[in-house]
């Protein structure tokens, strides 16, 4: 059964690493600007988000019934203890570029997150500054005829 856990750990590795990628370059579509690159990424990320759960799910599946099997907690470590060592040493090592790819897309998701709130506040800022100055003038001409 181990078999079968290790390549979906490395299957949902691969997948995270694949939306860690659409979200950098989300991430550089927002601060150049992109907005049209931004939609695609978008949906790319939403694709890639939907393969990566869907990975999760069966590896949570395998994980729980090869601990069964095994009769411990569905845990790496726990699962690795009742393993052969070139077994365990595998599962160790996917279970580790596991745990790294999560990581690295939670930290780069955050970074994304802090740009989208700084942008979504320049933009508020900068329609506050327009109504404000619009105000100033009284009138949506500014106060002047420009009828011929």
């Amino acid at each position: 059964m181990v078999e079968n856990l290790i390549p979906l750990l490395e299957q949902q590795t691969q997948r995270l690493l694949e939306l860690w990628d659409v979200i950098v370059r989300q991430r550089e579509a927002l601060r150049e600007e992109r907005l049209s690159s931004l939609q695609e990424l978008m949906k790319s990320a939403q694709s890639l988000s939907a393969k990566a759960r869907a990975s999760e799910a069966a590896r949570e599946r395998e994980t729980k019934a090869l601990a069964a099997v095994l009769g411990c907690d569905p845990t790496v470590s726990a699962l690795a203890s009742k393993l052969t060592e070139e077994e365990a040493t595998r599962l160790r090592t996917a279970g580790d570029a596991l745990r790294q790819a999560v990581l690295k897309l939670k930290s780069e998701m955050q970074i994304l997150s802090r740009l989208v709130e700084q942008s979504s506040m320049l933009g508020e800022l900068l329609v506050n500054e327009w109504r404000r100055l619009e105000g100033s003038f009284g009138t949506s001409s500014g106060g002047y005829d420009f009828r011929g």
